[in-house]
C-alpha cells in the first residue's frame, strides 16, 4: 500500500504555542523518566510502547530497543546506540514527532546541543537539531561491579523525514558528542522496524507542530 505524503500543516497561534510548550516541557520530562526506566529492558528486545497521560492530555507512542549495529566500525562491543521514533499526540489536535538517540557505554559521549544528529539517506545529508543530553544522563551499576552511562537526546523530525527514512535504501547516522562522533548504519531489521512504525503510527494528515527553537545562538 502506497504511503500518501502530506506536508501541509498550519502553525498554531503564538498563544497556543505558549500553552503547548508549557505542557510539552512537563510531558517530555515525564517521558524521559519512562525512557530511562525502560532502557534497562531495552537490550532484551524491541517493542512499541503507548502511554496515555490524562493529566497532560497527551498520548505517547514510542519505540524502545531499536539498536543500531556498528557494522564495520571498530566500536567496543559494549558500546550501544539506539535510535527510536516517538510520536506525541495532544488532545488539542497537534502531533509532534521525534527521533530519540540513546547511548550506553562505560564513558559519556555527552551528546552536544545543536545539530548533533545527522542522517545520510542514499547520500543525502539531513542535519537534525536537539537540546543535547545534558539533562538526560544517568549512571547505572553494572552486575560485574562497574558502572555504565546512559544518555538520551531528542531531535524533532518532520513527517517527510520519517518517510524518507522508510523509503531510503542506504541509511547511516552520525551522532556528535562534545569530543567525538560515532557512526552507525541501519540494518535490514532497523528498516523493517521503522517501516512498521511509520505505516502504523505516523499520520501524514495529522496537524504537526513546528517547535520554535529557543536560544538560536548556539
Amino acid at each position: 500500500m502506497a504511503i500518501q505524503k502530506n506536508q501541509s500543516a498550519e502553525k498554531p497561534s503564538q498563544v497556543k504555542r505558549t500553552i503547548f510548550f508549557a505542557h510539552l516541557n512537563r510531558s517530555l520530562n515525564t517521558l524521559i523518566l519512562i525512557g530511562l526506566t525502560l532502557s534497562g529492558c531495552a537490550s532484551s528486545g524491541y517493542e512499541v510502547v503507548q502511554k496515555l497521560d490524562k493529566l497532560e492530555g497527551a498520548r505517547r507512542t514510542f519505540m524502545v530497543g531499536n539498536l543500531l549495529l556498528a557494522g564495520e566500525d571498530a566500536a567496543p562491543p559494549d558500546e550501544e546506540l539506539y535510535l527510536n521514533a516517538l510520536r506525541l499526540d495532544w488532545r488539542t489536535g497537534e502531533t509532534v514527532y521525534y527521533l530519540v538517540a540513546r547511548y550506553n557505554f562505560s564513558q559519556w559521549l555527552k551528546i552536544k546541543r545543536g545539530e548533533a544528529l545527522t542522517l545520510f539517506i542514499d547520500g543525502r545529508q539531513i542535519n537534525l537539531w536537539g537540546e543535547g543530553s545534558a539533562a538526560k544522563r544517568t549512571t547505572t551499576a553494572d552486575p560485574d561491579g562497574g558502572e555504565y552511562q546512559t544518555e538520551q537526546a531528542w531531535f524533532q523530525v518532520t513527517v517527510q523525514q520519517l518517510f524518507d527514512i522508510v523509503e531510503g535504501r542506504n541509511i547511516q547516522i552520525a551522532l556528535a558528542g562534545e569530543k567525538r562522533k560515532i557512526m552507525r548504519s541501519f540494518s535490514h531489521r532497523n528498516k523493517i522496524r521503522f517501516n512498521k512504525f511509520v505505516r502504523k503510527h505516523v499520520d501524514s494528515k495529522a496537524s504537526e507542530v513546528w517547535l520554535i527553537r529557543k536560544n538560536e545562538n548556539k
